[in-house]
C-alpha cells in the first residue's frame, strides 16, 4: 500500500498519505476486534499456555501492521519535509505521528517479548516438574524403608490412639460448627440478594419476567466482582437501566463499564450512563464502546477541567451531524486538551455553531465561504446530506481555513463560520479540528486495560473467588431466604392473631420451627450436589496445574516426610 505513491508530492501526496493510513486504522480496527474475541475466551488473569498463544497470535499480526503503518508516515515524512520544509507544522505533525507510531511499536513487540519469555518459562517448569516427580517417587521409596525398620515401635502407641480418638471427636464438632455458620451465610446471603432485587423493582417499576432477568443480571455483575456489595450494585444496574433502556448483556457490559469508570476515575454510574447514552444513539455504538470512549478520554488527558462527559452527552449529536466518528469526536477534544485549550467544551461548542452556521444561508456565511474560494450553497447541500459528504466538506473548510495567509480575513472567516467560540480559542482551534481526520481508529480497549491493572491485586483476586464461588449457590440461597421470610412472616401474623394466648403462640413457634426446617431439608440436597461439583472442579484444577504444584509442593513435602521418618523412633519411645 505505501510502495504506491510514485512521484506525487505536495498536498496530493498528503492526501494519499491521509488515505493509506485511514485503511491501515481500519486494519487495526479489525485486529482490536480480534483481540477482543481472544479476551472474551479467557479470564482477564489466565496466564495459561493456550491464552497466551491466542494473544500472541493477533499480536503479530498488529505488529506487522504497525512496521506497514511506520514505513508509510517515514515516506509520508520524506515528501512533507521535500514539498514544505521541516519547519513547516505539516511536516512536524507527521514527525509527531511516526515517533508515536515507533513507540507503539516498541510497546507491542515489548508485551510480545514477555508472552514469549512466559511460554518458555512454562515449558521450562513442566520439564523441571518431571523431574522432581521422578525425585519424589524415589524419597517414597526410601522413606517406606525407614518405615519398616521403626515398625516394632508402634506396637506400644495404643495410648496415643486414644488420646488421637478425642481430638477427632472435637474437630467433628468443629466441623457441625463450622457446617451451621456456612448455612448461616447463605441464607444471609440470599436475603441480600433478594432485598437488591427489591430495590431493582422499587427503582425501576420492574416486575414479572423483566424484574427477573434484572436480577440475574445483578447476579452476573456481582459475581464478576463489580460493585461493593449486591446493594451497590443494584443500584448500579438501576441507574444504567432508567437512563440507557438496556436489558441483559448489553446492560451487564454497561453497568460493569460503569463501575470500572467510578473505581478508576470517580464518574457517577448515572453521569457516565448519560453519556454513553447519548453517544450510543449518535454514532450508534454498543454500550462497551460507547463507555471505551469515555475510558480513552479521560485516560489521555480530556477531562483534566472536569467536563469530559458534559461535552460528550452535550455536543455529540453535532458532531455526528458532521459525519464525523466517535473516535474522532473523542481524539479531538484529545488534541485540545494537549494544545492547551482551557476547556474542551470550548471545542465542542465550536463545533456546534459551525454546524448550525454552515447551512443557514446567512450572508456571513456566503461571505465565509467566498473568502475560502468555496460556493456557499455547493457546501450548505454538501453539510445538509450529512454523513462522509459532510465530513469531507468540514475537514476541506478547516484545512482552507488554516492553510489562509491574511490574518486578519482568517480571523473574519473563522468567526463567521465559528462565532465568538474561535475568538475564544484563538488559532489553536484548528489545528485541533484538522487532527481529528486522522484520528478515525485511534482509540483502543482501554477498559481492558483498566480492568487488567486496576483489579489486579491479591484482595480483588480472594474477592472475585469468593463472589464466583457464591453465585453458584446465589439462586438456591434467594429462594431458602425467601422460604424462611415467608415462614417468618406466617408466624409474625399468627402471634397477632393469638392475641396473648400463649398456648397458640406455642403451637405457631413450633410450626415455624418445622416450616424452617423443611426449607432447608427441600433444598439441602442441590447444595450438597453443587458443593460436590465444585470440589470435583477443584481437583480438576488441580489435576490440570499438576505440574506446578508438583514444583511448588515436593521440597516442602520431601523435607516434612524425612523430618517425620526419622523422629518415628523418638516419637515412639516418647509414648511409653
Amino acid at each position: 500500500m505505501a510502495d504506491n505513491f510514485g512521484l506525487r508530492i505536495g498536498v496530493e501526496g498528503e492526501k494519499e498519505f491521509k488515505k493509506a493510513l485511514a485503511e491501515i486504522n481500519q486494519s487495526f480496527k479489525v485486529l482490536g476486534s480480534e483481540m477482543n474475541l481472544v479476551a472474551s475466551q479467557f479470564d482477564r488473569q489466565d496466564k495459561s499456555v493456550e491464552a497466551i498463544t491466542a494473544r500472541n497470535r493477533v499480536l503479530n499480526k498488529e505488529i506487522d501492521t504497525q512496521k506497514q503503518k511506520i514505513g508509510t508516515l517515514e515516506q509520508a515524512l520524506a515528501n512533507a519535509t521535500a514539498s514544505f520544509g521541516e519547519n513547516d507544522r505539516r511536516t512536524q505533525q507527521w514527525q509527531i505521528q511516526l515517533n508515536n507510531a515507533r513507540a507503539a511499536l516498541n510497546d507491542m513487540e515489548k508485551e510480545l517479548d514477555e508472552n514469549n519469555r512466559a511460554l518458555e518459562e512454562a515449558g521450562d517448569h513442566l520439564d523441571e516438574a518431571g523431574d522432581q516427580a521422578d525425585d519424589f517417587g524415589d524419597s517414597l521409596e526410601e522413606s517406606a524403608d525407614k518405615a519398616d525398620d521403626a515398625g516394632n515401635r508402634f506396637e506400644k502407641l495404643g495410648g496415643i490412639a486414644k488420646t488421637i480418638g478425642a481430638v477427632v471427636a472435637a474437630a467433628v464438632v468443629a466441623i457441625g460448627a463450622a457446617a451451621i455458620s456456612a448455612g448461616v451465610g447463605l441464607v444471609k446471603l440470599g436475603d441480600e440478594y433478594n432485598q437488591a432485587v427489591n430495590q431493582i423493582s422499587a427503582s425501576t417499576g420492574a416486575t414479572g419476567a423483566e424484574l427477573e432477568a434484572l436480577g440475574e443480571t445483578a447476579r452476573r455483575v456481582y459475581t464478576n466482582n463489580f460493585g461493593d456489595s449486591l446493594e451497590d450494585v443494584a443500584e448500579g444496574i438501576s441507574a444504567v437501566q432508567k437512563t440507557t433502556g438496556l436489558m441483559d448483556e448489553e446492560l451487564q457490559k454497561a453497568t460493569e463499564s460503569g463501575f470500572a469508570l467510578r473505581d478508576t476515575f470517580g464518574y457517577d454510574l448515572q453521569e457516565s450512563a448519560r453519556t454513553a447514552n447519548a453517544l450510543m444513539k449518535n454514532f450508534g455504538l454498543s454500550a462497551e464502546e460507547a463507555y471505551n470512549i469515555i475510558a480513552v478520554g479521560a485516560q489521555n488527558g480530556a477531562d483534566q477541567n472536569g467536563d469530559l462527559l458534559d461535552t460528550l452527552n452535550e455536543y455529540s449529536a453535532q458532531y455526528a451531524a458532521l459525519g464525523l466518528s466517535a473516535d474522532e469526536f473523542v481524539s479531538g477534544l484529545i488534541s485540545g486538551s494537549e494544545a492547551g485549550v482551557f476547556s474542551i467544551d470550548k471545542v465542542g461548542d465550536a463545533v456546534k455553531e459551525f454546524n448550525l452556521r454552515v447551512i443557514d444561508g446567512s450572508n456571513t456565511t456566503t461571505e465565509a465561504f467566498q473568502a475560502l474560494g468555496m460556493d456557499a450553497d455547493a457546501m450548505a447541500a454538501r453539510f445538509a446530506a450529512g454523513g462522509d459528504s459532510a465530513r469531507e466538506a468540514f475537514f476541506e473548510v478547516v484545512n482552507a481555513l488554516d492553510s489562509m495567509d491574511d490574518p486578519i480575513a482568517k480571523n473574519t472567516a473563522a468567526v463567521n463560520l465559528f462565532g465568538t467560540q474561535f475568538e475564544d480559542l484563538q488559532s489553536n482551534v484548528l489545528p485541533v479540528l484538522a487532527s481529528m481526520e486522522d484520528g478515525a481508529g485511534k482509540t483502543y480497549d482501554a477498559l481492558s486495560q483498566i480492568n487488567q491493572i486496576k483489579y489486579n491485586d491479591l484482595d480483588s483476586a480472594i474477592e472475585g473467588t469468593k463472589r464466583s464461588i457464591q453465585g453458584v449457590f446465589l439462586p438456591l440461597a434467594s429462594e431458602m431466604s425467601a422460604g424462611i421470610t415467608d415462614v417468618f412472616s406466617t408466624l409474625s401474623n399468627e402471634i397477632n392473631a393469638a392475641n396473648g394466648d400463649f398456648e397458640q403462640i406455642g403451637v405457631a413457634i413450633g410450626n415455624a420451627i418445622e416450616g424452617v426446617s423443611n426449607v432447608i431439608l427441600e433444598k439441602m440436597p442441590m447444595f450438597l450436589e453443587l458443593g460436590l461439583n465444585i470440589v470435583t472442579s477443584i481437583g480438576g484444577a488441580i489435576l490440570d496445574n499438576l505440574p506446578v504444584l508438583i514444583e511448588s509442593a515436593t521440597n516442602i513435602v520431601l523435607t516434612l516426610l524425612n523430618a517425620l521418618v526419622s523422629a518415628l523412633p523418638q516419637l515412639s519411645e516418647g509414648a511409653l
